[in-house]
């Protein structure tokens, strides 16, 4: 999710701090190689820890919105804001922002300057009947599959169809904390509850071919160890392709780009890496480690041996690597 930090920069901040759970930011994560302590999460005035780790989602209307962020109540009547619980104003420019694509992030409110802790996604293109009674702060931009599946636990009066709960939360650092993947219990004799949750992680690829048919092959190769976020067909315009590229990579939308042979003269309109990841990576990077040129049926091992992918795995547990 992208926070718009410069439109609406109260309802940000307490997103924000409720998805941190009282921790540090990615970059402070980490001091002199050692992992910092982190600190127990700070209670609300209503008692509730301020954070929304496992709190439930209660409303979701397929083609409309996916509500959640009320962990006091649980149901929607209730909700905090980390400003000493009470409610925050409105602000012009988020409500000025009009609710013009899927995926859009506002609060939910209990009327005008009733901010607290609710949220939601937008799951249609346009949403006119929320615009300028909700404040915009917010957009997915990867991740989608995710917002799929909330849609298809909903119902017509908005009751999940199945238990619904944000299990983790937290603020992604790129190239710090992992953008995709799924928690697995591991069995651990010592442990407890027999098992410890180690998280997964998937890269997110983005795919260049020449075909639609050669994308299918490599998204089958792919699939079920990376979440393939988009596929460019290049039908010559190596340009276009390499600026729509460098557009995902500034953005922090896909890991690693595997491009087809065929493609290959589309990696060299791409020099270097995007500014973005110069400032984030504490990794020696290069455009080498990002854009890989790979046959179908090798592209996952060249993810996972050759891409920047390979320096984490001593802290990462990749999809298919034992």
């Amino acid at each position: 999710v992208k926070l718009l930090w410069e439109v609406a920069p109260l309802a940000c901040e307490n997103f924000a701090t409720l998805c941190l759970n009282g921790g540090l930011l990615p970059s402070q994560q980490v001091q002199g190689g050692k992992a910092k302590k982190i600190k127990p999460l700070p209670i609300g005035e209503s008692g509730k820890p301020l954070s929304y780790r496992s709190s439930t989602v209660h409303r979701i209307v397929p083609g409309f919105v996916v509500q959640a962020g009320d962990f006091v109540m649980g149901n929607g009547s209730g909700g905090e804001s980390i400003f000493n619980g009470k409610k925050f104003k409105d602000e012009r420019a988020g409500l000025a922002l009009k609710h013009n694509k899927r995926g859009t992030l506002a609060m939910g409110n209990s009327g005008r300057n009733g901010n607290t802790s609710q949220f939601y996604f937008t799951f249609a293109d346009e949403t006119p009947q929320c615009d300028g009674k909700h404040v915009v702060f917010g957009e997915i931009v990867s991740g989608f599959g995710v917002l799929d599946a909330l849609e298809a636990a909903g119902s017509k009066d908005g009751t999940p169809v199945v238990s619904v709960s944000i299990t983790e939360c937290g603020i992604f650092g790129p190239l710090i904390t992992p953008a995709a993947g799924f928690w697995f219990d591991k069995p651990d004799s010592e442990s407890f509850e027999g098992s410890t949750p180690v998280f997964v992680v998937r890269p997110r690829v983005t795919i260049v071919a020449p075909s639609e048919a050669v994308g299918s092959k490599f998204s089958s190769a792919l699939s079920g160890q990376c979440t393939v976020c988009a596929t460019l067909i290049n039908d010559g315009d190596d340009e276009s392709v390499a600026s729509q590229l460098t557009d995902v990579l500034e953005a922090f939308q896909s890991d690693v780009v595997v491009v087809a042979p065929a493609c290959a003269s589309v990696v060299d309109e791409i020099t270097e890496i995007p500014a973005s990841w110069m400032e984030s990576a504490g990794l020696d990077i290069g455009i080498d480690d990002i854009i890989l040129v790979a046959k179908p049926v090798e592209a996952m091992t060249k993810i996972h041996s050759k891409s920047w992918f390979a320096t984490r795995r001593t802290d990462w547990k990749l999809d298919g690597v034992s």
